[in-house]
């Protein structure tokens, strides 16, 4: 069976793309070649999600909800694939969105399902779970961090209202940001 391509990120700043298949491949596309030249397996489930820090680590999130953290200057070829860290949730609820913080890129957001949890990566880079939205009457669509620093640790969340009149938006902060 062919993979089948599951998330997308182009890179800011960087001639890259990145894909992620169903087969849990992250494949690496330089705009000024004239094909995909690096892939690497990280075998662990189809990638849903996939989200950039400081242009050199690559955030991924999967069905089985692993999030994991590799290194771009690493990706196949002769380096073959740096994995920075593996963060393997007690209870495995897919991850379908992973976004980094703009103002503080050790602090990570994922949706899944009905929830948003909040990540922090530690001074090590392990990433520990710190908070979880889970206020959410259905699965979340949408969400977003605030662009602005004054409210950089405030998030917007749409959920689909599936099985309810209409879907809900929240605005939220976690109380525990402060000590970030």
């Amino acid at each position: 069976m062919a993979p089948e391509v599951s998330a997308l990120r182009i890179a800011h700043g960087d001639d890259c793309a990145y894909v992620g298949d169903s087969l849990g491949s992250l494949s690496l596309c330089d705009f000024r070649e004239p094909r995909v030249k690096m892939v690497s397996p990280i075998d662990r489930g189809k990638i849903n999600s996939i989200d950039i820090v400081d242009n050199r680590q690559i955030l991924v999130g999967t069905e089985k909800g692993i999030i994991a953290t590799l290194d771009s200057r690493m990706m196949g070829g002769s380096y073959g694939t740096k994995v920075l860290n593996v963060y393997t949730p007690e209870i495995a609820n897919p991850v379908r969105s992973i976004q980094v913080n703009p103002h503080n890129s050790s602090v990570i957001a994922c949706s899944s399902n009905e929830d948003i949890r909040i990540y922090k990566a530690d001074a090590n880079g392990e990433i520990l779970p710190v908070f979880t939205h889970s206020l959410h009457q259905s699965e979340i669509a949408d969400y977003s961090w605030h662009p602005n620093r004054e409210y950089k640790y405030t998030i917007g969340s749409l959920d689909t209202g599936e099985g309810f009149d209409t879907g809900e938006i929240q605005i939220w902060q976690p109380a525990i940001a402060k000590d970030w």
